[in-house]
């Protein structure tokens, strides 16, 4: 499924690496709601690949600790302090804001999430869950264009819209 209205940002992004902040998001229709959709459950997965499809980073939000849910179940958060229980990843955010429609955001910090000059245009995935979701479809992905992304005049930022 395509992730539409999607930013990727990616700032401090010069050596070192391991010290940039990201900032994701986008909004995806799921057809195939079963197995149901509940990060707490099933965690989150995101991968940033580049041109060539080549992973330059990806993080497994796990199913349970730093996950919370709203009683109706249709708005889930995860937030740690800690920027090594996710390589840098301290929240992500699911709501659901209609039938199979989904909002997503991820937000990280002091995690290597450097993207190159060579790499762009990356592309992106989020799935809402493991792989029993990626194989049921639950997930947003998109190829962005060459002018879709950007570095700013002196490389310290990254990002694709």
């Amino acid at each position: 499924m395509p992730l539409e209205n999607p930013l990727l940002k990616v700032s401090r992004d010069l050596a070192p690496n391991g010290d940039e902040k990201l900032r994701l998001k986008g909004e995806m229709m799921i057809a195939h709601l079963t197995p149901a959709i509940n990060p707490m459950l099933n965690g989150l997965q995101l991968v940033v690949r580049d041109q060539n499809g080549t992973t330059i980073f990806e993080r497994d939000i796990p199913p349970g600790a730093g996950w919370k849910a709203n009683s109706a179940g249709t708005h889930f958060r995860f937030k740690t302090d800690s920027t090594t229980l996710v390589g840098g990843i301290t929240k992500a955010m699911v709501i659901a804001s209609g039938a199979g429609h989904y909002k997503v955001k991820v937000i990280g910090k002091g995690g290597d999430f450097q993207v190159t000059l060579g790499e762009p245009p990356v592309g992106v995935e989020v799935v809402l869950g493991g792989a029993a979701q990626q194989a049921a479809e639950q997930c947003g992905a998109i190829n962005f264009a060459t002018a879709d992304c950007t570095f700013n005049s002196i490389g310290t930022t990254f990002s694709c819209r």
